[in-house]
């Protein structure tokens, strides 16, 4: 008889923003956007984001070249909660006051 081993994984929505992300900016109205350049990344990335229920939109920066990434962005405090780690971590630095992301939030 074959024996079955069974294990259950949890994984948290700070956990997989905190693996999968390649970098990230921060602007002066409170906005991230976060990139990787895998594909199967932004899955995990799109699913964090997902089952933490905030705003966000996802697109393509430099479409259809060799250095493709994969960008989210989403407001800072949508993650205070549920990505305490990731919240802290996108706090530490100083945002970049020449970028302004797009009002989508607002």
């Amino acid at each position: 008889m074959k024996r079955v081993i069974k294990k259950v994984v949890e994984l948290t929505p700070d956990w997989l923003l905190s693996r999968f992300i390649d970098g990230w900016l921060r602007d002066v109205n409170g906005r991230v956007v976060i990139s990787t350049q895998s594909i199967e990344s932004g899955n995990w990335i799109a699913l964090a984001l997902e089952t933490l229920g905030i705003k966000w939109s996802c697109g393509e920066w430099g479409e259809g070249t060799e250095d493709a990434s994969f960008i989210f962005i989403f407001q800072i405090d949508d993650i205070k909660i549920g990505c305490p780690m990731c919240y802290e971590r996108f706090m530490k630095d100083d945002p970049i006051k020449s970028i302004e992301f797009p009002n989508e939030y607002d």
